[in-house]
């Protein structure tokens, strides 16, 4: 795990910096995504991460997507009104 987490660390990175463009104007989800980016430049929560099992991952990226969709329901009903 040692030799390959500076590759999943830059990896990890890239796809927060995409993101983080892809919400340029302040909201929610770009909130969401500098705490995430901040953690993971600090290195815990990718170390976390990196450290369950699959199935314990997979549970996690459940509660993101459910997070996530539920987030930008939120931020589009608002966005409507």
């Amino acid at each position: 795990m040692q030799s390959h987490y500076g590759d999943v660390r830059d990896d990890v990175t890239q796809i927060l910096n995409g993101l983080l463009a892809a919400f340029s104007k302040q909201c929610p989800l770009r909130e969401v995504v500098m705490d995430v980016k901040s953690e993971v430049e600090e290195g815990e929560l990718l170390k976390d991460c990196l450290e369950v099992g699959v199935k314990d991952l997979q549970g996690l990226l459940v509660i993101a997507k459910d997070h996530f969709s539920g987030a930008s329901k939120v931020s589009s009903r608002h966005s409507e009104l």
